[in-house]
């Protein structure tokens, strides 16, 4: 059912949305390697389309996925904000809702700018390419400093070593 729910998406909102000028180029299709992802189905959409697909590697798209590290954060944050704000003056459903879009709408006009998309793309190390910020992720540098220590004490790491 999910596997069916991602081709849709690539059908009828990513293809329609990102049509090329020239009908010869290719297009960059950035996603995690959920199962959703992989099937072949899903896959021969986006080669038969002219679509390049980019796995990035499991449990990282908090390190290397644009948006989750140039957007998402700020925008929690903005919403918070307009949230706060707004105050709590009514908690029935119907004003929860309209508050919840209000402040969306503001967090969103503040912080989805073309600026905040490259930035991400920047810190990500995948716009101008950078293995050393990808690699140098304190998250990364944390799990390989665990995995030594866990050698040196004598500990098996899950690679079996």
């Amino acid at each position: 059912m999910k596997e069916r729910i991602a081709l849709e998406w690539v059908k009828m909102v990513f293809l329609p949305g990102m049509v090329p000028e020239d009908p010869r180029d290719w297009r960059l299709l950035v996603i995690d390697g959920h199962y959703m992802h992989t099937t072949v189905d899903f896959m021969w959409e986006c080669f038969s389309n002219k679509v390049y697909i980019v796995f990035l590697p499991a449990h990282t798209s908090h390190i290397l996925q644009p948006l989750d590290v140039g957007l998402f954060h700020p925008l929690k944050q903005a919403f918070q904000k307009h949230l706060h704000q707004l105050g709590q003056h009514d908690l029935s459903l119907v004003m929860a809702k309209k508050r919840f879009l209000y402040c969306y709408y503001k967090a969103r006009e503040e912080v989805i700018t073309e600026e905040n998309i490259h930035s991400g793309w920047r810190a990500a190390g995948l716009w101008l390419v950078s293995r050393i910020r990808a690699l140098g992720s304190t998250y990364i540098l944390e799990n390989h400093q665990n995995r030594v220590k866990s050698r040196q004490s004598g500990g098996r790491n899950s690679f079996g070593g």
